[in-house]
């Protein structure tokens, strides 16, 4: 089983009205776990911090319009890491 379908199975299968809304929901919390655990190892290693005391991270999707309109962000969380090891203020 690879990696990325064992983590789709820690989630309620999707409803039977939008998959396509489901699974980028999932990709979003994925994504989001993925790169907590980066800035964690970010932490461990003290040049990467550069003296920064604290990340934010902000997360969400990008919503892709009609031709000739802007593509939409649609912010879906705001996290600021203090440094301390994997813990969010």
């Amino acid at each position: 089983m690879s990696t990325l379908e064992m983590k789709l199975s820690e989630f309620p299968p999707p409803p039977n009205t939008d998959a396509l809304a489901h699974m980028t929901n999932l990709m979003f919390f994925i994504i989001k776990d993925f790169s907590q655990k980066q800035v964690v190892v970010m932490e461990q290693s003290d040049p990467a911090w550069n003296g920064a005391s604290e990340v934010s991270l902000v997360g969400g999707v990008i919503v892709n319009t009609p031709d000739g309109a802007s593509n939409q962000f649609h912010p879906i969380s705001f996290e600021i890491w203090d440094g301390c090891y994997g813990t969010n203020a």
